[in-house]
C-alpha cells in the first residue's frame, strides 16, 4: 500500500498505474480529478464496525478497490467481501460508490486460499465476477472487476521486473528497502538464489 501510494508531482501514481497496467485491472486514475486515497484496515459495518479492509483505494467519483490480503492464510469469513461492497456502495455514506465502480482484489500467498461460495455469488449478482465462476468455482473465479493475485506467481515477478528497475532509479533509500522485501518474499517461496545454489549442490 505504501509503495502504490507514491506520488510523483511530475509523473503521480506511477506504481499504482503501473500496477494497474501489469495486471490489466481496467482503471483509469483521473489526474485532474481528487487526490486518490489509500486506506488501511479500514472499518466498516456502520457504528458497530465488524469488519475491515486490507487495503482500501478510492478516487472519489471515479473507483474503489477493494484488497483482501490472504497472507498468513487466514480463513475467510462468510459474507466477509460482501459486507464491504455493501458498506462502499452505501448511499447513506459520504464517499459510496455505484457497484459497477467497485473492484475487488484476492490476494494469497500463492492462489490455494479462495473466497467463501456466498461472498462469490454476491460478486456475481453485482457484476463484479461472471457467472462463469459458477461452473467451478474452487478452480477459478472469472470477471472483470475480480481479480485472485498470489505473492508467489504475481507480487514478486510484478516488484522485480517492473517495479525495482524503476525505483532503483530514482530513489536509493527505497531501493533499499524494495531489495529487502523482495528477498524476504523469494525466502519465503525458496526461490534466493543463494539457497538454489546450494540444493543444487547438495
Amino acid at each position: 500500500m505504501r509503495l502504490l501510494q507514491y506520488k510523483s508531482p511530475q509523473y503521480g501514481y506511477v506504481f499504482l498505474e503501473n500496477f494497474f497496467k501489469y495486471f490489466s485491472i481496467s482503471i483509469d486514475i483521473n489526474q485532474n480529478q481528487n487526490d486518490v486515497i489509500f486506506d488501511r484496515e479500514k472499518f466498516t459495518g456502520g457504528e458497530q464496525k465488524n469488519g475491515r479492509i486490507d487495503g482500501y483505494i478510492y478516487q472519489k467519483e471515479n473507483f474503489a478497490l477493494i484488497i483482501e490480503n490472504k497472507i498468513n492464510h487466514a480463513n475467510p469469513t462468510r459474507d466477509q467481501i460482501k459486507t464491504y461492497i455493501e458498506d462502499i456502495i452505501n448511499p447513506e455514506k459520504e464517499t459510496f460508490f455505484d457497484p459497477k465502480n467497485v473492484w475487488v482484489i484476492y490476494l494469497t500467498v500463492d492462489g490455494s486460499d479462495k473466497p467463501q461460495f456466498s461472498d462469490v455469488d454476491y460478486m456475481i449478482k453485482k457484476k463484479i465476477c461472471s457467472e462463469k465462476s459458477t461452473i467451478n468455482r474452487y478452480e477459478e473465479i472469472q470477471g472483470d472487476r475480480y481479480f485472485a493475485i498470489n505473492y508467489q506467481d504475481d507480487i514478486l515477478p510484478w516488484l522485480k521486473d517492473e517495479i525495482q528497475p524503476i525505483v532503483m532509479q530514482r530513489d536509493q533509500t527505497l531501493n533499499t528497502g524494495l531489495l529487502q522485501y523482495i528477498d524476504y518474499l523469494e525466502g519465503m517461496f525458496g526461490k534466493r538464489q543463494q539457497d538454489i545454489d546450494l540444493l543444487r549442490k547438495s
